[in-house]
């Protein structure tokens, strides 16, 4: 590979990474700003091109259509750029593996698809908290309910009928997915390492449900079963912990499925409160009604813990 062609592949890919984070470039700028990589970097940007296009052209069909490999076209439409295949003997792969790859290339990544939209894996945990089955996401949406969806759990009374939806949405040329409740009676709880709080945010620890309040500047936490508040206890704007250690603050805090330290609820100095999970084994869970999932996020509906992974 000439020093001119590997220069050339180096612009393009600075290129097409600026303009993945949102920079507008045109290819004339480029090529004039770079005239001695020309006719080389006018390759280069028209395979860019090229994939862009296959890549929005994937993303606007109809679901239900079948497509032909949008890759063989782009082959053919670069068919003066490809050499003639030639066959080596296997004494020689671990000689061409060795060779030094420049700089200006990145490593081989592993395959993921590049055309169809992308696939995410959802864990529905077994009552010992490790096993699971493992669920393919592959629709658009996908709905989780005792009765309806893709994904019944037909055995916890806690699930409504059509409780949660996992949606997969096409941003910026990227897939994200979302989770997203349906009005479900006992909500839906992400598990969190620390979480702001407002009045009325609905938190699980341990096995019992607690609402945070801030009425007449006087935050509490309460213990709240089905709906009806039971017991309560202030937090201090020092800071409170939750845990068996504060057990004669709460009865519910005698909870076996509750660390001794099992979080702490703070102010900072703008006056907003959090709460942070110290470590706990059980996790702090806040009630949410749609939030971003993240490659490895846990969530509980009822008393199901699921665990996605992107």
């Amino acid at each position: 590979m000439s020093d001119l062609l590997q220069r050339a592949i180096a612009v393009a890919l600075d290129i097409s990474k600026r303009r993945e984070a949102g920079e507008l470039i045109d290819d004339q700028d480029v090529i004039v700003q770079h005239a001695d990589l020309s006719p080389h970097l006018e390759k280069e940007l028209r395979k860019l091109q090229l994939l862009n296009a296959a890549r929005h052209a994937a993303a606007a069909s109809p679901r239900d259509d079948d497509h032909s490999d949008l890759r063989m076209t782009l082959c053919a439409a670069q068919a003066e750029d490809v050499e003639a295949t030639q066959f080596i003997d296997a004494s020689a792969i671990s000689a061409l593996a060795d060779l030094e790859v420049p700089d200006a290339i990145p490593r081989t990544r592993p395959f993921r698809p590049t055309l169809r939209p992308a696939m995410a894996m959802l864990r529905v945990f077994h009552d010992d908290g490790v096993s699971y089955e493992n669920v393919s996401l592959r629709r658009e949406c996908t709905v989780i309910g005792r009765r309806s969806g893709e994904v019944q759990i037909e055995h916890d009374p806690m699930v409504s009928t059509k409780h949660a939806e996992i949606i997969r949405s096409d941003t910026d040329g990227g897939w994200r997915w979302y989770l997203r409740d349906l009005d479900s009676t006992n909500g839906t709880f992400v598990r969190v390492d620390g979480a702001r709080l407002s009045h009325g945010s609905d938190i699980l620890m341990g096995s019992h449900r607690y609402r945070f309040t801030i009425a007449q500047e006087e935050p509490r936490l309460e213990h709240v079963i089905g709906g009806e508040v039971v017991d309560s206890m202030p937090i201090s704007r020092e800071g409170t912990w939750i845990g068996r250690e504060q057990r004669a603050q709460m009865d519910s805090f005698w909870d076996e499925q509750l660390d001794l330290k099992h979080a702490f609820i703070q102010i900072d100095r703008s006056g907003r409160w959090s709460i942070k999970n110290v470590q706990s084994v059980n996790g702090v869970w806040l009630r949410i009604e749609e939030v971003r999932l993240t490659r490895s996020c846990q969530f509980q509906l009822g008393e199901q813990r699921f665990a996605f992974h992107g």
